[in-house]
């Protein structure tokens, strides 16, 4: 009974979030949190500015309730484990910023976490550095690929702890989530191991031992400290 009306409480707390950047976005879902955004670096004085990028290959519907569905259980893993919570988890230091979907803070280590709103099988590149594809209603495309832009925010992600906590080491990391129901993540080489999840094995890999073990660390200062480098323009 309790764990249903805190489930029920939580889910009221991320609606609610979904519908303030909903409106904030005029009417649309931010797109950075379906597909994600490499960290960017912000010029001034005439130079360019950080431009966001739309996702490529997306199809079907529900991508909103989708995402919606992950960062909800997210959200009620936190709070059933005392984790500090963030969402959305975009950070901005130093000109850079990284679009994270959400960024948990255990008592063993920070966690970022994108999500993306690719549907069907889900391929990466024969070499590292390539393109993925995605084959979704019989379909072949190229998907752009997220290890360079989950190894970006896990740089800036680094930066910022070290900035809370200099001389010391804190265990972070940074992975992705394919959230579509269904979606196949056909990896034979092992490219994206311990990287990237899909929605039905990302909770099964946030409920081992290793991420649950008491490492010392206080999620909720730690989370405070890490939401004073969220962009200004998110707390207006």
């Amino acid at each position: 009974m309790v764990q249903g009306i805190l489930l029920l409480a939580v889910t009221a707390f991320i609606y609610v979030l979904y519908m303030q950047y909903k409106r904030k976005n005029g009417g649309q879902f931010p797109g950075s949190f379906l597909a994600g955004r490499g960290t960017e670096k912000k010029q001034t004085g005439g130079g360019v500015k950080a431009e966001n990028t739309k996702p490529r290959g997306e199809k079907g519907k529900g991508r909103k309730e989708e995402l919606l569905a992950v960062v909800t259980d997210l959200a009620a893993y936190a709070k059933l484990n005392h984790f500090f919570y963030l969402f959305p988890g975009t950070l901005s230091l130093d000109g850079e910023i990284a679009t994270l979907t959400v960024i948990l803070v255990t008592r063993s280590e920070v966690i970022g976490i994108n999500c993306f709103g690719y549907p069907g099988i889900i391929s990466p590149g024969r070499t590292p550095d390539q393109d993925w594809k995605q084959t979704f209603e019989g379909v072949g495309k190229r998907i752009p690929n997220p290890l360079p832009r989950l190894q970006s925010y896990l740089n800036l992600l680094k930066k910022v702890l070290a900035e809370i906590s200099p001389g010391k080491e804190i265990p972070v990391r940074v992975i992705g989530v394919f959230t579509s129901p269904g979606v196949v993540l056909r990896d034979p080489d092992g490219q994206a191991n311990g990287l990237i999840f899909t929605e039905k094995n990302i909770m099964p890999e946030l409920k081992k031992k290793s991420t649950l073990a008491d490492g010392g660390l206080d999620p909720k200062q730690l989370g405070k400290a890490i939401t004073a480098y969220k962009p200004q323009q998110e707390d207006a």
